[in-house]
């Protein structure tokens, strides 16, 4: 049933992706967060040029060591984000750039064991600290109990999933 329902929730946010027809904005970045009993995923699609400052394949040496910077940092999960609550212990993650009709785009993905799922609080995107480009997070909640979106900009940094 769990694998069932975290299938289910990455071909849902995996459509949504291929079905958009919105091209990225730069300087915003989109979150998919899902929650489905101990398990806690979050997927994070951001633009080249709010990652590493251009958004073509890199060209020349000193591209490749900001793709390179900007991708171990990527990596870093404190670095991204940062969550409240729930001990949750990271159990897989992904980074990947893509590179497509000229723009790039950097495909981050997390997941989360907790041991403690219903003292989630909260989720900081440390993501617009680390990357000063990055000027907004549109992060889309769903579990189980709720659904909710919510777009986080200036000093608000931080998505709540329970007060």
């Amino acid at each position: 049933m769990i694998k069932t329902t975290m299938i289910f929730t990455a071909v849902f946010f995996f459509s949504l992706k291929v079905f958009s027809l919105e091209a990225h904005v730069h300087g915003q970045v989109k979150a998919e967060i899902s929650f489905e009993v101990d398990r806690l995923q979050v997927n994070i699609e951001a633009p080249g040029d709010s990652i590493v400052g251009f958004e073509t394949k890199p060209k020349g040496e000193k591209q490749l060591k900001v793709v390179e910077d900007a991708t171990n940092k990527l990596r870093d999960l404190s670095s991204v984000l940062s969550l409240t609550g729930g001990d949750c212990q990271q159990t897989e993650h992904k980074v990947e750039a893509d590179y497509d009709n000229g723009h790039s785009d950097f495909d981050i993905s997390y997941e989360f064991s907790c041991k403690k799922p219903f003292e989630l609080k909260s989720i900081e995107f440390n993501i617009m600290k680390t990357f000063t480009k990055v000027k907004e997070v549109e992060a889309n909640f769903v579990s189980k109990e709720k659904q909710d979106q919510k777009i986080l900009k200036g000093k608000n940094h931080t998505f709540i999933i329970r007060p």
